[in-house]
Parts: C-alpha cells; structure tokens; sequence
C-alpha cells in the first residue's frame, strides 16, 4: 500500500488517520483475497487514481480561470451611448402622459363619486 491512499476495510468502516498510516494496522483488516487484490491491481489503480486527481484538479483550475473571466468581464459595463436633447424630452413626456392618464384614473371617480 502506498502511504498517500487510505485503506478501505471490508466492513466499510472509516479507518483514523493514525491507523492508515501505519503498514501493519492497515493491513490488519484485509483479508487474504483483499491483499491478493491489492497486490495484483495495486499500481494500475493507483496510477489511474493519480491520474484522476490530475484531471479533477486540471478541471477544477480551468473552471476557476473561466469563473475569474466571466466575474471581471461581467464587473466592466459596456459604455452607454449619451442621450441625445430629443429622447430626453421624449422619455419626459411619455412619463408625463403616464402619470397624467393615472392620476386621471384616480381622481375622476374620486370626484365624480366623492362630490
């Protein structure tokens, strides 16, 4: 067993830190088919687990490089265009006509029923 890998023990119980670490506890809990496994299998799978944290932490890099992108580009508003003297007078006067046909809504049964 190499020293970087925790043990797992038939039972599926969680081995200390302490014990995975010592040769002779880990290999206390296997049996003799489990160190047959281990020993026939052990480098292939430990290079495959290595290589698969590789990936997962290559993965994991460029998620944060694109997440770190996205923020600042996000973060930087596009210039707006100014506006021109019309379209200022032409917002005001549309929100004028709003607020007039509102309060004409509200005032005319206000008056026609409350008078």
């Amino acid at each position: 067993m190499t020293g970087d890998l925790h043990p797992v023990i038939p039972e599926g119980r969680p081995v200390p830190r302490a014990e995975s670490r010592s040769a002779a506890a880990a290999d206390e809990g296997f049996g003799a088919r489990a160190q047959a496994v281990t020993a026939r299998f052990g480098t292939a799978l430990v290079a495959r687990l290595r290589a698969a944290r590789e990936r997962r932490a290559l993965v994991r890099t460029v998620r944060m490089a694109e997440a770190q992108a996205a923020a600042s580009s996000a973060t930087a508003a596009p210039a707006r265009q100014k506006k021109t003297g019309r379209e200022m007078r032409w917002e005001r006067r549309r929100r004028r006509i709003i607020f007039e046909e509102v309060l004409g809504w509200i005032l005319v049964p206000v008056i026609l029923f409350g008078g």
